[in-house]
């Protein structure tokens, strides 16, 4: 019988999922490293990461987990799908920043105008660094 074809957040799950006693274990562990650091924190002035330094990490980190998406066993995971997927989870995360950010900062209720000018702009920045990175790639 043919093996289920994961989605990507099955996949991510399953490819991530950690044991249940080693997570009881490591919540333990990270709650005392958390009380110390929060302590360090406070009694030292360290600069703090900003989101394009963690960004950075995180998309580093994405291409170790993209790679290993298009090498497991499934031929539908590809480097592509994998791709496209992020693509689509940085969209949704945006617009859930906006959303957000917006309630924080602005008085009143965003209107779905603003939401979708708003979203627009992303889509249209978005849309232009692609051309960019591609026109550039192109030029090597």
């Amino acid at each position: 019988m043919a093996e289920k074809i994961l989605s990507f957040e099955e996949y991510y799950t399953k490819a991530n999922a950690p044991k249940v006693e080693e997570t009881a274990k490591e919540t333990e562990e990270v709650a005392e490293e958390t009380t110390e650091e929060t302590e360090e924190v406070e009694e030292s002035e360290e600069e703090t990461e900003t989101v394009s330094e963690m960004l950075k990490k995180c998309y580093e980190s994405a291409c170790k987990e993209a790679c290993a998406y298009e090498n497991d066993d499934y031929p539908e995971h590809t480097l592509e799908e994998y791709l496209k997927e992020n693509a689509s989870l940085c969209a949704a995360l945006g617009a859930e920043t906006l959303e957000k950010a917006h309630a924080e900062v602005r008085e009143g209720e965003m209107t779905k105008e603003i939401f979708e000018a708003a979203c627009n702009e992303m889509k249209e920045a978005f849309i232009k660094k692609i051309d960019e990175v591609k026109e550039a790639w192109s030029a090597k």
